[in-house]
Formats: C-alpha cells, structure tokens, sequence
C-alpha cells in the first residue's frame, strides 16, 4: 500500500521519510534504485531508532533480505512490543493516510 502511495507522488513520499525520519532526500534517491519505497521507509525508520547510519541499516539489509525487516529490528535492538516498536508503527500509519490523501 504504501509503495503504490509513494509511486503516485516521489517527491511527496521522499518528503515525508524526510519529515518523520530525518533522512535527506538525496540519501533516500541514491539508494531507490535497489529499494522499494517501502523498504526505503523502514530503513529510515530504523536507523533513526536504532541511531545506525542509514547506509548500515540498507546494507545490513540488503546482505540478509531473507530474514526480513522484523528480524533486522531485532537485530538492531528494536525489540516488538518496545516503545521503539511502536513509535515505527504509529508513524508509518500516519504517513501512510497522509501519501492516501494526496
């Protein structure tokens, strides 16, 4: 859903990540060739949570795609349930009904 959000507007979608997660623009450009939006937003998220460069959390990402995101976050100390946890799933809906409205 949020990938079919970002594609109808990048420069709304680029600007929110920006917003909520702190990550500038031109980071989150040079790696949408490799990444989803939606990837591109969890990864903003977690390095923001976690305090790991974007960078480390894509390739940290990217070197065990098959794990998930869920075991990344694990992985990276944001544990389910934690306030962490929820702060990432409260602003992911926020963002997500914003880039609807759009």
């Amino acid at each position: 859903e949020l990938n079919l959000s970002a594609k109808l507007d990048l420069g709304a979608f680029y600007a929110e990540v920006t917003l909520q997660w702190g990550v500038p623009r031109a980071e989150l450009q040079a790696k949408a060739s490799i990444l989803q939006p939606a990837e591109l937003y969890l990864a903003a998220a977690l390095s923001k949570l976690s305090g790991k460069s974007f960078s480390f959390v894509v390739e940290a990402y990217r070197a065990d795609r098959a794990k998930g995101w869920g075991a990344l976050a694990r992985s990276l100390g944001i544990k389910p349930g934690s306030k962490e946890f929820k702060a990432l799933k409260d602003k992911l809906d926020a963002s997500r009904t914003k880039l609807k409205k759009k």
